[in-house]
């Protein structure tokens, strides 16, 4: 699984998510991080089931550009 990173609120340094939390976390393509996902949302969320929800759509996405490179 994909390490999660949070950021919440003014921890961001944009003005525009001062209200928000960021959930991100990388995703590898052929063994190498090629990117990250992220999810905006407001600060009262449940972050243990969305660091689960983005963990898992990094690494799905990253399976399936690995998939993809491997048949080019």
């Amino acid at each position: 699984s994909s390490k999660v990173s949070i950021i919440l609120g003014n921890e961001s340094k944009m003005q525009e998510f001062k209200d928000a939390a960021i959930v991100s976390a990388s995703y590898e393509v052929g063994g190498k991080i090629a990117g990250s996902i992220s999810l905006v949302g407001p600060l009262r969320m449940n972050y243990s089931s969305t660091a689960s929800l983005v963990s898992y759509c990094a690494k799905l996405l990253g399976d399936s550009l690995s998939l993809l490179k491997a048949e080019i």
